[in-house]
């Protein structure tokens, strides 16, 4: 069997393998940083073991040894941005590839919501509050994929949701339908039919039900974020099939959807140290906001500041220049509308919203400027 490594490789790593030994636990943790291992691989001379089974790309050390099957190891020296054009590649959980920067304080549930959006690569290059940011659209967005069945279908019957439903929301979701019919509305109504329309929707000012359906929101009551107003949640045929609090409800639309990102946001990271009553978002309305309101823009990103409110700018605000195509850069985290639509773009052609009803977490788009 071929061995991995040059006389001079096994040296280093038993010069190491001795250190480590002779320290204490501190040391050991220290001497085993990623700055050390970066150091060992300028002197090994080979940068990165890719993984080819799992796709995940190691530091030289690391990867030589945990890769048992040496069949699934290639070894480059290339550098780690042009290995992973390979967009099926990412940096290993554990030596991140012996990036300098790492995601310690991170949990391994936060791991794997990071992956279902983004390679843990491209959320480790961003600074720490576009990672905060970032991870509030994630959590959003689970909630969203996971719990919401419909797009805009208040007025759907029973029958129309449940075809739907089955066909285009996720597991998750699909069951979440079948918990309602079944469990709290068949159970409250004897006697449903398919053609009656069954979901609790938003009214208007003038009492009329829209298409919007309101979905308790436990992802913001378990925060203890504040309430809002005592709700009574009617379907599209005016009976009563619920109550709650306002803020701990959310709704099945794109600008909705933006809004709970936000209030998400604000409360989980600005809000922080308030009492509950008080993190109400800066008062971002959860039912009411709506792309009216951003289409006096003829396309806009809504950024956070340093002053830690939310601004609007057009195009030309975020360029100081005609000359979109030349000067403009997209940046992860920035809210684009257009055409009365509205969506998080995080980068690598990848989007997050909810426009119409999916069960996968991102949706791929191409983008270009119009002048």
């Amino acid at each position: 069997m071929k061995c991995l490594f040059s006389k001079n490789q096994i040296a280093i790593i038993t010069i190491l393998l001795f250190t480590l030994i002779s320290c204490t636990n501190k040391t050991q943790q220290e001497l085993a940083s990623t700055d050390t291992i970066r150091e060992i691989e300028e002197n090994v001379g080979t940068n990165y073991i890719v993984n080819k089974r799992t796709g995940k790309v190691h530091s030289y050390t690391h990867g030589a040894q945990i890769i048992e099957n040496k069949d699934n190891i290639l070894e480059t020296n290339d550098s780690l941005e042009n290995i992973l054009k390979n967009e099926t590649y990412d940096i290993c959980r554990t030596c991140w590839a012996g990036l300098r920067k790492n995601l310690s304080k991170y949990r391994n549930e936060d791991f794997n919501l990071m992956e279902k959006f983004m390679r843990l690569y491209n959320f480790n290059k961003e600074d720490e509050e576009t990672q905060k940011f970032l991870m509030c659209i994630f959590e959003v967005g689970e909630w969203y994929v996971d719990n919401v069945y419909t797009y805009q279908g208040g007025k759907q019957t029973v029958i129309e949701t449940e075809n739907t439903a089955k066909k285009e929301s996720s597991n998750k979701a699909y069951d979440r339908w079948r918990n309602y019919l079944d469990n709290e509305y068949y159970n409250k109504n004897y006697g449903v039919k398919n053609d009656k329309k069954v979901l609790p929707v938003v009214y208007d000012n003038n009492g009329k039900p829209t298409t919007l359906v309101t979905y308790r929101c436990d992802l913001f009551k378990n925060a203890n974020y504040g309430k809002g107003t005592f709700q009574k949640l009617k379907n599209a045929e005016g009976e009563l099939i619920d109550e709650e609090y306002k803020n701990y409800c959310v709704i099945d639309d794109c600008s909705k959807f933006a809004a709970a990102v936000y209030y998400h946001y604000i409360n989980k990271e600005l809000l922080k140290n308030e009492y509950m009553d008080d993190k109400l978002g800066y008062g971002i309305d959860l039912w009411g906001t709506n792309t009216e309101m951003f289409s006096r823009f003829n396309s806009f990103i809504k950024k956070l500041t340093g002053t830690k409110k939310f601004e609007f700018y057009t195009w030309n605000d975020s360029t100081k220049s005609t000359n979109i195509n030349k000067d403009f850069i997209l940046q992860i985290g920035d809210l684009i509308y257009r055409k009365n639509h509205v969506e998080f773009y995080i980068g690598n052609n990848k989007v997050i919203g909810w426009g119409r009803l999916h069960k996968t977490y991102t949706i791929n788009k191409t983008f270009h400027f119009e002048s």
